[in-house]
């Protein structure tokens, strides 16, 4: 095959309509696992689609993290082997392999930013371009001025892709920056509604100097929501809290009490917090439970 083809790599994880519209329209597809697949993994599991004229208006209708296109001129047989590889990531610090989800648009770019040139050429192999389409941003790389400098056929004899430790590191720094990002976003949205952003005194009747009390008002809260994620995150980390559940109810409680910093944490939080006895979410959930009667969601 010649001619390029535009290919979609979708996460039934993160798309559950994909089995339905395979079964309705039927375009080229195959499944990224290998065969016999489990049943609780076939609505779980990456699919590779030929982007017909279906494939293309169902996916411009999704705001999900559904997957990537890719650009290949290839048959789906040859990418669908290539792909493979990718399934399975090496990683520092674990014995086997562990699962690798490269089509995740919300993490593709980050995974290619931490590769040298050399896997970046093997991890394209047949792929002339990837693209992402996710919250209303387009974002496409084809990675010519480095793969120039490699033969096209040149490929890695590693059986397991691998990244070493200093990737790693990078990779676990960007996600990291992601969720305290994402968990800022979620948190000036729940406790700055009250605050409204004032552009025009007469609009709201109100006074230049109350305007500008409104305006400085919410430009503190602002920066104050910022600081008080981060640090709280921080402090979960380093107290081994780290799943997502009480690393927001430790936020909602600091919030709802107004303990806006690490430093201002009362003493009986910290005895609670600091019981190296027990695991951090035991931890967590015991002082959500004294503080707020209950395990915020």
């Amino acid at each position: 095959m010649s001619q390029q083809v535009k290919y979609a790599v979708i996460d039934g994880a993160n798309e559950e309509g994909l089995l339905n519209f395979l079964a309705e329209y039927n375009p080229p597809h195959s499944c990224l696992y290998a065969e016999p697949l489990q049943p609780e993994l076939i609505a779980l599991a990456p699919y590779l689609l030929e982007v017909t004229e279906e494939v293309d208006a169902w996916l411009a209708t999704k705001t999900t993290p559904w997957g990537i296109y890719l650009y290949a001129a290839v048959m789906m047989k040859d990418l669908r082997q290539h792909l493979r590889k990718f399934l399975q990531v090496q990683i520092p610090g674990e014995e086997k392999p562990v699962f690798f989800r490269f089509y995740d648009p919300r993490t593709v770019w980050d995974f290619f930013s931490v590769l040298t040139d050399w896997q970046i050429h093997s991890v394209m192999g047949p792929i002339d371009k990837i693209e992402t389409v996710y919250e209303g941003t387009e974002r496409e790389a084809g990675f010519e001025d480095v793969r120039k400098q490699f033969p096209f056929a040149a490929q890695s004899i590693r059986k397991v892709f691998a990244l070493d430790q200093t990737q790693l590191d990078a990779l676990n720094k960007q996600a990291e920056a992601r969720y305290i990002a994402a968990l800022t976003g979620a948190t000036k949205v729940r406790y700055m509604p009250g605050i409204a952003s004032v552009s025009s005194s007469a609009a709201y009747g109100l006074l230049d100097e109350e305007r500008r009390r409104l305006t400085a008002l919410r430009e503190q809260l602002d920066a104050s929501i910022g600081i008080t994620v981060s640090q709280c995150f921080a402090f979960c980390k380093s107290k081994g809290i780290e799943d997502d559940r009480s690393i927001r109810g430790m936020l909602t409680l600091m919030m709802d009490k107004k303990v806006y910093t690490v430093d201002a944490m009362p003493e009986g939080w910290l005895t609670i917090l600091n019981n190296s006895d027990v695991p951090g979410h035991y931890r967590a959930e015991t002082l959500l439970k004294q503080e707020l009667g209950h395990i915020p969601r």
